[in-house]
């Protein structure tokens, strides 16, 4: 073989390499374009394949493959940490919740009222007052959410209210007619 061959040789055989690296690039992105899509409608692979690939195959092509591709290890890797990273961002952490609760409590209807008495577009309404709405009904009448169990569920968090109450349940009447025992003395020594 002479110089001029080997360098052709050797230049087609970069050449192979290099689309072999374009296509396995290409595989790359495809993936990462399926769990991307995966991940985002909620874990249906069949869709996030139809999604990945433009719609370009059938349907059961789709699923066949999507199947294949959550058993490859690196593909079911990357879904879970996409998976685990999503959760976190969407965690409602409990600060956050407080404060929403917060904001329910002391929501003030009146917000959602003109100078002339005239009920706002709900756009325009301030975001606490939004929050605390719990549904419209089809004629424009507004539900709001209870703003006393919103301060029950307050007081319970910050510890100025038990969640539950014991409570002995006694039947005076029975016990006058002397046919129920008299009630037993609780922690705080009464009935």
């Amino acid at each position: 073989m002479t110089t001029k061959q080997k360098q052709q040789a050797r230049a087609a055989a970069a050449r192979v390499a290099l689309a072999a690296k374009q296509r396995e690039a290409e595989l790359t992105a495809f993936r990462e374009l399926f769990v991307a899509e995966y991940v985002a409608n909620g874990g249906n692979a069949t869709r996030a394949y139809l999604s990945a690939s433009g719609d370009t195959v059938k349907v059961t092509t789709a699923g066949v493959e999507a199947c294949r591709l959550l058993k490859d290890p690196k593909v079911r890797a990357a879904v879970d940490a996409a998976t685990t990273e999503r959760f976190k961002r969407l965690e409602m952490k409990g600060d956050e919740a407080i404060a929403l609760l917060s904001l329910t409590a002391r929501a003030d209807l009146a917000q959602a009222y003109d100078e002339d008495g005239q009920q706002l577009p709900f756009w325009q309404w301030p975001e606490a007052l939004r929050l605390a709405v719990k549904g419209i009904k089809p004629d424009g009448t507004v539900i709001p959410q209870d703003p006393r169990k919103a301060r029950e569920l307050m007081a319970v968090a910050t510890g100025r209210l038990r969640a539950t109450v014991d409570v002995h349940h006694f039947d005076h009447a029975k016990y006058l007619a002397g046919l129920d025992e008299p009630p037993e003395e609780g922690p705080n020594g009464k009935a």
